[in-house]
């Protein structure tokens, strides 16, 4: 089951990393770049804190649009060439409504009586 987020929220979000041998890290390996994005901005958008949270790779905010469907949130690590991808990591959010906030009166075609 996907992670469920509501069309007038948002979800902060932390990367944390591991070396080959599973030891935590939170040092990129120098000239690469790191990138988190989502696949469709219609749907949420990556708000990337300016310094990473203390311990994490980077972080910041997945905010929901005001629309319905499933996004992927996708980083990449890039090495210093800009073409050997490093490491990646992903998640998928359901887009989902909010709680009942309004009622419409619908009318119909008015008729003689």
């Amino acid at each position: 089951m996907n992670f469920q987020l509501q069309d007038s929220q948002k979800v902060s979000y932390q990367l944390t990393g591991t070396d080959s041998a599973g030891v935590a890290t939170s040092t990129l390996p120098d000239g690469s770049t790191l990138t988190v994005a989502s696949s469709d901005q219609t749907l949420a958008q990556v708000v990337p804190d300016s310094t990473p949270a203390a311990g994490s790779l980077a972080s910041g905010n997945i905010v929901a649009q005001p629309k319905t469907g499933t996004v992927q949130i996708n980083a990449t690590l890039v090495a210093a060439d800009g073409t050997t991808v490093l490491a990646t990591g992903s998640v998928s959010i359901d887009i989902v409504a909010g709680a009942l906030a309004n009622i419409t009166v619908n009318l119909g075609t008015p008729v003689a009586q």
